[in-house]
């Protein structure tokens, strides 16, 4: 299991039930409040500090998400949100994000991999294509105290909003699987095989001691999601860099998985080729 305290989990997937772990346990995160009905809406002007961020309680990539500035948008806004579901209203923190792949056993931190964002896929809550990774040591005891307190336990992704305020690290996401990025770090040295290899072979009894990067900062991309992003929003020196191997991006194509590579390779052809279709030979319709 993904974690080993089962009286948490319902913090599996629910963006509320994050939020209410964090306060209950004394965890940095953005002030919220839980909007269901429109009686909710007095609460939320006197509690919260605008902007907000308003996320539907279950969803990805960004889905049912959107800013508020002001009390009055947020009113205004209202009629966006999910019938008879509650949804978090939760303050937006204008500092800068710092998501984390990390690996723990059994509430133990082992090792954590931290970046910065270059690109996204869409909106800013969309999906990442292009991140620099860096040592953030301020980062650990952070972790330390959100593993041991959850009993994570596997590959997590998490996400933590920097408030230049007060210096403090709010937590905004855990998700308890890995994911694309997790890959990605077997181009970081030291990688997350290091905490793997410890956990077959040697005794866990022995503390595992994460050793820092070698390199200060290394920019990595995904393949797939990142050309796909270059193409449709005409970024077209990214799309150089990808055909011509400009910044050694070849490395994060799928050569070494030929069927992994012909799908995504004709998934990204496919969807252009059938966006030009659709536009310059357009279906007929009958009268």
């Amino acid at each position: 299991m993904p974690l080993t305290k089962p009286e948490h989990r319902w913090v599996l997937s629910s963006k509320i039930g994050l939020s209410r772990f964090c306060k209950k346990n004394n965890i940095p995160c953005p002030g919220y409040q839980v909007y269901g009905k429109e009686s909710d809406c007095e609460k939320i002007k006197n509690d919260l500090r605008f902007p907000v961020v308003i996320k539907a309680d279950f969803g990805w990539g960004g889905d049912g998400m959107f800013i508020s500035e002001t009390y009055d948008t947020f009113v205004r806004a209202i009629h966006k949100l999910p019938v008879h579901k509650h949804v978090l209203v939760q303050e937006y923190i204008e500092g800068t994000e710092f998501p984390v792949e990390a690996l723990f056993s059994n509430g133990k931190l082992l090792m954590y991999q931290t970046s910065s964002i270059r690109k996204f896929s869409g909106h800013r809550f969309s999906f990442t294509t292009q991140r620099d990774y860096f040592p953030c040591p301020d980062l650990k005891d952070y972790l330390e105290d959100l593993g041991e307190k959850l009993g994570l336990n596997g590959f997590t992704s998490i996400g933590y909003m920097f408030d230049p305020r007060d210096g403090t690290y709010n937590l905004i996401e855990v998700d308890m699987r890995p994911n694309s990025w997790t890959a990605m770090g077997r181009f970081l040295s030291p990688d997350l095989l290091d905490a793997i290899r410890y956990l077959s072979e040697k005794n866990p009894a022995v503390p595992f001691q994460q050793k820092g990067m070698k390199n200060k900062t290394k920019h990595l991309a995904l393949f797939y999601k990142d050309f796909r992003r270059a193409y449709w929003e005409k970024d077209w020196k990214t799309v150089v860099w990808w055909i011509f191997d400009v910044k050694g991006f070849w490395r994060y194509i799928p050569f070494y998985d030929s069927k992994l590579l012909r799908k995504v390779t004709f998934s990204i052809f496919n969807e252009i080729f059938l966006a030009y279709k659709a536009k310059y030979f357009p279906r007929k319709t009958k009268p």
